[in-house]
């Protein structure tokens, strides 16, 4: 197990053992060119990046004989020399680019999966390529629907009607007017102004 020195210090360390693993495996294959060697940078926030390849991809992945794995993957396993298949290797600094040894923890599905709704990192509201509505528009949407009267449900008793003592809420913009003014279906418009989604609008 490697000691902890300090944030960089470790990461670089590991990352030195991956580049010699990777000339080892690259020199043991004749169809693979020679492996471009891994260089990092510390941030400010003390998150460290990878500076040598693609800055784009959110996941570095490398290349180890036929086997393809992600670089966090394999800094936390050789940190901890344990590592289930099933396990993910989760970002406490909410940067995907990071490979910080110190920041990567372990965890399931689950916890991946609500650690990045807690985070709001997931694709919700206007950020969902799928949206068809807004933040202003589901504002909208609610002030309408609330607008309406309290009115006396009316029974008949032989043909008279009665005072039956109960109200219902008459709503001057229900959720099917609603839904062919903003350009949705009606279950969606039910789903905005019931608060069932979007959630996160006030």
């Amino acid at each position: 197990m490697v000691m902890i020195t300090g944030d960089f210090e470790d990461t670089s360390y590991l990352v030195d053992l991956i580049n010699e693993k990777r000339k080892y495996f690259g020199s043991k294959t004749k169809s693979c060119s020679k492996p471009k060697t891994i260089q990092i940078k510390q941030l400010k926030n003390k998150c460290i990046v990878v500076t040598s390849h693609n800055p784009s991809r959110k996941y570095l992945s490398l290349v180890f004989g036929k086997k393809d794995i992600e670089l966090t993957r394999l800094l936390f396993y050789i940190k901890n020399e344990k590592l289930k298949h099933d396990r993910f290797v989760c970002h406490r600094c909410n940067n995907g680019r990071c490979v910080n040894i110190n920041h990567l923890f372990l965890g399931s599905q689950k916890d991946n999966i609500d650690d990045c709704v807690k985070k709001k990192r997931h694709c919700f509201g206007e950020r969902n390529g799928m949206s068809k509505l807004t933040r202003k528009q589901v504002r909208e949407m609610r002030k309408l629907y609330a607008i309406g009267e309290w009115k006396e449900t009316k029974k008949r008793y032989w043909g008279k009607p009665i005072h039956s003592n109960k109200y219902n809420f008459k709503r001057k913009y229900p959720a099917s007017y609603l839904s062919r003014e903003f350009g949705v279906c009606r279950s969606v418009a039910q789903n905005v102004v019931s608060g069932v989604t979007w959630k996160q609008v006030g």
